[in-house]
């Protein structure tokens, strides 16, 4: 409708034809461009129907085949939950017109390296000593490990 008209910054000719769809028969119909238009004015208009022309909408694309693999949507306010990554399903589809899945990416938490020399990091040599060497725990670390 209008409101995508104006969100994707169409020409003004063709807000006007769409404002024209609502006038009735008797009434007389706006004109391509307001009256008041300077010729500066009226070229950039010429200059944005023009390339208005070599726009392709979302239908037209899809009849192409043209069709996006992975989409991202960043920056929603509202719903913050919704940004994120989404791949197209390969084997679902909504009226004719591809479905994108929400990618769920997990972040690994790694536990903070300590400055030790091995590969391990930080360990608990009690840990260590129960399974290499579970016959040389003293009573005092047989009663932590119960």
């Amino acid at each position: 409708g209008l409101g995508v008209l104006v969100q994707r910054n169409a020409p003004v000719q063709l807000v006007r034809m769409w404002l024209n769809l609502g006038v009735p028969k008797a009434s007389r119909a706006l004109k391509e461009l307001p009256y008041d238009y300077d010729p500066e004015e009226k070229d950039l208009a010429a200059q944005d129907i023009e390339d208005a022309l070599g726009v392709i909408t979302d239908d037209e694309e899809d009849e192409k085949g043209a069709t996006r693999r992975t989409i991202y949507i960043q920056g929603c306010k509202a719903r913050p939950e919704l940004n994120g990554r989404y791949d197209k399903s390969e084997d679902i589809t909504a009226h004719r017109r591809p479905v994108y899945e929400k990618i769920i990416e997990k972040k690994i938490q790694r536990e903070d390296k300590g400055k030790g020399k091995g590969k391990g990091g930080a360990h608990n040599s009690l840990e260590l000593k129960m399974l290499l060497m579970p016959h040389m725990l003293t009573e005092e670390e047989n009663m932590m490990q119960e």
